[in-house]
């Protein structure tokens, strides 16, 4: 396994990627055949292609978005976890609404330097309670009259 630096790997991907929109920064920073998913959403998205449709969709309700490393850890040889928050505002036609709330990546790195994979783990309940977008719970459907 070459050499590379963990927090380099992650900052790199929050800071060119996540906060300064740098499109150019996926063939840079991820493999050709890099596999991003994003747990909380169910999507898993393959290739440049993939995560750059990604990164628009993100981007066009949330064209403020932003993620900060907040810590790394260099797990074992090619594997590396980044805890982040990611923040924005969330824009759409019925609604503008700021939030900041944390998440976590496993990152695995090739020989080459390059970024085969990335998991990201976040609550979509946190983010759309962050929205005030509460989905009912079944406690609080139990008490209504069919």
């Amino acid at each position: 396994m070459s050499s590379y630096d963990a927090t380099a790997v992650a900052e790199s991907i929050a800071t060119r990627l996540w906060t300064k929109h740098d499109r150019d920064a996926i063939g840079e920073i991820f493999a050709d055949d890099v596999v991003y998913r994003d747990v909380a959403w169910d999507y898993t998205l393959t290739g440049h292609a993939g995560v750059l449709g990604y990164v628009d969709k993100v981007l066009g309700g949330i064209p403020d978005f932003t993620e900060t490393i907040e810590d790394v850890l260099d797990v074992r040889p090619g594997t590396v976890v980044a805890r982040w928050r990611y923040a924005g505002t969330f824009t759409s036609d019925r609604i503008t609404k700021a939030f900041d709330l944390p998440g976590t990546s496993v990152i695995t790195v090739r020989e080459d330097g390059l970024v085969s994979s990335n998991v990201d783990y976040y609550s979509a309940d946190a983010f759309l309670a962050a929205l005030d977008w509460v989905y009912p719970t079944v406690e609080s459907l139990a008490g209504r009259e069919r």
